[in-house]
């Protein structure tokens, strides 16, 4: 993967989040999201790169650049497959329902 959008767009597939979904959870526009899986650059400013790591569960210094690996050494295979389970039942939520869940958590969105 050379480029941040190629890093990008397997980070997003493999976590199962639209680009509406990511735009949404990070505070972007949806095309900023597209710009991020289609231009070479990805067009990604700092401030985003951390909260975009989270999301989609990677390193960000691997997002960012390519080097080192792509997931935290520490997250085991099954710890990644029941995160990337959980962020694709989220991703099928309508707005009302994740503030509801965000409540009953107490977590902000």
């Amino acid at each position: 993967m050379d480029t941040f959008a190629d890093r990008f767009r397997h980070a997003r597939q493999r976590s199962g989040l639209t680009l509406v979904k990511i735009a949404e959870h990070i505070g972007v526009s949806t095309q900023a999201v597209w710009n991020y899986e289609n231009r070479p650059d990805g067009g990604l400013s700092v401030e985003v790169l951390f909260p975009l790591a989270d999301l989609l569960a990677v390193e960000p210094r691997f997002l960012a650049t390519g080097d080192g690996v792509m997931f935290d050494s520490e997250t085991s295979s099954a710890e990644a497959q029941r995160v990337q389970k959980v962020a694709k039942s989220l991703a099928v939520l309508t707005d009302e329902k994740l503030r509801a869940l965000s409540v009953l958590l107490g977590i902000k969105l």
